[in-house]
């Protein structure tokens, strides 16, 4: 049995980390039914925090509102289409 090792490194409401720890879940279960010996191999993860806004303000904030000011409203636009493309087969709802 092998233990692997995964450090995560992600933001709790970021569209992105989410689908990639979705996709993480599936590669890990792909692995352990294809690869000879596999569903005896041990994953570990270990989580560590990735803050999309270092200085978040203190009072709270409608994000689309956030977004248009720091991004602009075409690069907001992008932002919210491009996950919304990635989500079908997620399993939730974005």
């Amino acid at each position: 049995m092998a233990v692997i090792k995964i450090d995560i490194i992600s933001d709790a409401i970021c569209p992105w980390c989410f689908i990639g720890y979705r996709d993480l879940q599936k590669a890990i279960s792909l692995y352990q039914k294809t690869y000879p010996g596999g569903s005896k191999d041990e994953f570990q993860l270990s989580w560590k925090p990735y803050f999309i806004d270092q200085e978040p303000p203190s009072e709270s904030i409608i994000i689309h509102d956030r977004m248009l000011r720091k991004m602009g409203p075409k690069m907001t636009e992008a932002a919210a289409d491009a996950p919304k493309a990635r989500w079908g087969g997620v399993g939730s709802r974005f």
